[in-house]
């Protein structure tokens, strides 16, 4: 089996899941917009039609229900998600990381960058900025030093279910599959919603799997 077609395969099953999962939801008139959209719009990506006609199925369900369409500003098109989701390539950190260095906004993070850790905890002013030092020690593959911080630093958010996201995605991408399967273990045994699902099969397709990553979207 060649190493594309795995990564694929690897993709297609966490998406099929994600889909499960919104079916399943939707037979309690239970619908999310915004996983739908990211849903459909990895389907797009790995050229799987029978997904993406299931997922507007769902759509159209959600919108009989609700008496309305939810307004995502932006379109259900290849050329948006494309936008949206961005190619990752190995050879590269996030977009975010890069222009969070450029704009020298976040010396924490730049120092990070230089694997600085030492000069970068002081600087974290809170438990977001120290979380964001994690998730970079992640994406530059500095894991032992990443789940380290996870143990020293102990954050009031839920910090450690975004760094096994994070993981998952970086392991995958450097082809550490003995490492993913602990991580996937970890997330099953806290219940892995379609938000994980999803989130993962945009990682392994190849994409930054959501907007900011690898730092929190909110």
């Amino acid at each position: 089996m060649s190493h594309d077609i795995q990564h694929q395969q690897f993709a297609q099953q966490f998406l099929e899941r994600t889909v499960g999962f919104l079916e399943q939801e939707a037979q309690e008139n239970h619908y999310n917009w915004y996983c739908m959209r990211q849903a459909i719009a990895v389907a797009l990506i790995l050229e799987r039609g029978d997904l993406v006609s299931r997922v507007k199925q769902l759509w159209r369900q959600a919108k009989l229900h609700f008496g309305y369409e939810e307004r995502l500003q932006i379109d259900l098109s290849a050329d948006s998600f494309n936008q949206l989701y961005p190619i990752y390539p190995l050879s590269e950190v996030p977009a975010m990381v890069n222009l969070t260095v450029r704009t020298g906004k976040s010396k924490h993070i730049a120092l990070s960058v230089e694997k600085r850790y030492s000069e970068a905890f002081p600087l974290a002013a809170d438990d977001f900025e120290r979380e964001q030092i994690i998730m970079t020690q992640i994406v530059l593959g500095d894991f032992d030093s990443a789940q380290q911080s996870l143990v020293s630093f102990n954050t009031v958010r839920d910090t450690k279910h975004m760094a096994l996201l994070v993981f998952g995605v970086e392991y995958f991408r450097r082809d550490r599959f003995d490492q993913l399967q602990s991580i996937l273990n970890d997330l099953r045994s806290s219940k892995m919603d379609m938000w994980d699902h999803v989130l993962l099969a945009c990682g392994f397709a190849g994409r930054e799997p959501w907007g900011g990553y690898p730092y929190a979207d909110y």
